[in-house]
Formats: C-alpha cells, sequence, structure tokens
C-alpha cells in the first residue's frame, strides 16, 4: 500500500492496516462513483476486480443463478494472490433476498480473507452490519468532488 494517500481515504487505509485479511472491509458510499473505486484500487495498491463485467456480464441472462457461494469463491481466489477492490458486488446481490444479502454480507465483513477485500456498496449501505468493525462509512462531505474527467477516466478504462 502507498503510503501518502488522500486525506479522504486515510480512515480507509487505516481500516485496512487493522483488519490485516481479518474479515472483509465493507466500505458504503451515499453515491455510485465507480471513478473512486478505481482510484482506492490504484492508491492502495489493490487489484481492480469487477464483477458485473468479469462474472456476471459473459453470462448474460443466466447472471442472476450465480450464487452468492460463488461470489466467496471467486473472491477467495482472486485474494490468494494479493488484495482485492471487488467493484459492482451489487449487481449480484441486486438479484437475491434481502435476507440472503444480509447473511452474506454479515459473513463477508466476518470471514477471514488471506489477503484485504473491499466491497463498496452504496445500494444496500443499509444492509451492511451495523456492529462490524470492518464496514467504514463515508460521506458525501468525505469524498472529493465527482469531475467529469474522473467518469471519462473510469469509463476509458
Amino acid at each position: 500500500m502507498d503510503q501518502a494517500v488522500d486525506a479522504w481515504l486515510q480512515p480507509l487505509a487505516d481500516l485496512v492496516g487493522k483488519s490485516q485479511g481479518q474479515g472483509g472491509i465493507l466500505l458504503t458510499m451515499p453515491d455510485y462513483r465507480p471513478d473512486l473505486t478505481r482510484v482506492i484500487a490504484d492508491r492502495l495498491g489493490f487489484a481492480f476486480f469487477d464483477i458485473r463485467a468479469d462474472i456476471l456480464m459473459p453470462l448474460g441472462w443466466d447472471a442472476a443463478k450465480v450464487t452468492l457461494d460463488q461470489l466467496t469463491h471467486s473472491l477467495a481466489e482472486r485474494t490468494q494472490d494479493g488484495a482485492v477492490l471487488a467493484h459492482n458486488v451489487e449487481a449480484l446481490l441486486a438479484t437475491k433476498e434481502p435476507a440472503a444479502r444480509r447473511d452474506w454480507l454479515e459473513r463477508f465483513s466476518s470471514d477471514p480473507w488471506s489477503h484485504p477485500v473491499i466491497v463498496p456498496l452504496f445500494l444496500f449501505s443499509q444492509e451492511a452490519p451495523p456492529l462490524s468493525p470492518t464496514v467504514l462509512h463515508l460521506e458525501e462531505r468525505d469524498l472529493p468532488e465527482e469531475t467529469l474527467l474522473g467518469q471519462l477516466r473510469f469509463w476509458g478504462g
């Protein structure tokens, strides 16, 4: 992980340092900010894993058949090589019942991982385990302003 991070990112960097993979990190944000998820991965030295693009889109209409256990397995495989930021996990969570989502989020945030893994949430932020030490809530005031350049960088790859 880079030694110097922006002030808005410091609480997440601190949580990553404290967690040491002992529970997945749920990062809640008020809005969908794909530009920031890429920045977070880059600045913290995490691999960027886009669940929607890499797992769901190739399956087309069958994407909803992917189970949350399969998601866990994919994340476990990816974290064998290092820290991972799993972008667009909510695309799969949206296909599941609320109780199943809450159960998966609870297990994700408490189960050990071989390396740190971050899952950003905005749609299902309220379903993050309320007492988990690996949940970080960022408010709009905590985040850098969204810019057209930031959006273009994300969507341009």
